[in-house]
């Protein structure tokens, strides 16, 4: 019986100890510096929108739009050419001879492309 309580008695100081170190560590040390208000605020999104019209023919193929909806680019005869949507000028991203462009995707959140070419 003696053993028992002499157990009992550790766990029950052993509990305490855990939970007030977790106390602390919750309340003051991974605690944020100052007060966070949150409100809700409805429809603020702003809408993309593509300002010039842009033309393509009917062999472009593969006609994508960047995640800010800035670029434009399209695949023609083996070649990628994008257009800033903004100004309307375009661009035509060439390789050396031999190589054309297989696939390409826009990286996502930013306005860069990844390039498969052959």
């Amino acid at each position: 019986m003696k053993a028992s309580k002499r157990i009992f008695t550790w766990i029950i100081i052993s509990l305490v100890l855990q939970c007030s170190v977790y106390l602390y560590l919750n309340n003051f040390y991974f605690s944020p510096e100052g007060n966070i208000k949150v409100t809700k605020m409805d429809s603020v999104s702003k809408k993309n929108e593509i300002k010039p019209n842009v033309s393509f023919t009917d062999t472009d193929k593969d006609i994508s739009l960047s995640d800010d909806f800035t670029y434009t680019a399209y695949m023609s005869n083996g070649l990628v050419k994008v257009v800033d949507t903004t100004t309307g000028k375009e661009l035509q991203i060439n390789f050396t001879k031999g190589i054309q462009c297989l696939a390409y995707k826009w990286v996502p959140g930013t306005n860069r492309m990844i390039i498969v070419k052959s």
